[in-house]
């Protein structure tokens, strides 16, 4: 319907994000440890981006944020409004029930003690610069570097 001009609102007012992330209306919840949370600049990527891997600790009772309000999810207002911090971790609770998980695990394909993420080192040296699969990869079959 939005799409189409039907409508210029979505039906949509509510969207997981994982385990711990749900976005309902205009509020974010995150519960627990966040990884990579750090701010860039305006005009990402570029040299403005964070160097590190920040982590955000959100706790069990959450952090809220007003993605309306504040875009960059600078203030957290858990402690302004535990009401609406409690109805979306109840919410996330139910949406949980319904998550799947097989646990299974690959074994990247990259040498080891390679210094770098094995992705990347598989977009480097197996696919011509460009990303693509790095776990249980045939190594030994014909690659995009020398195809192209």
């Amino acid at each position: 319907p939005v799409l189409s001009g039907s409508t210029h609102r979505s039906p949509r007012q509510e969207l997981v994000y994982g385990p711990d992330v749900l976005i309902q209306g205009r509020f974010k919840l995150l519960v627990g440890m966040q990884a990579i949370a750090e701010w860039s600049g305006p005009n990402t990527p570029n040299a403005t981006g964070g160097r590190g891997h920040a982590t955000l600790d959100c706790g069990m009772d959450g952090c809220l944020f007003d993605v309306v309000a504040d875009p960059g999810e600078h203030r957290d207002l858990s402690k302004d409004m535990p009401d609406v911090a409690t109805t979306l971790k109840q919410r996330l609770q139910v949406l949980k029930q319904d998550f799947f998980e097989n646990g299974d695990r690959g074994v990247d394909s990259c040498p080891a003690g390679i210094g770098m993420p094995c992705a990347c080192w598989m977009a480097v040296n197996h696919y011509g610069g460009y990303f693509g699969p790095y776990q249980e990869v045939d190594m030994g079959s014909s690659t995009l570097q020398e195809v192209v």
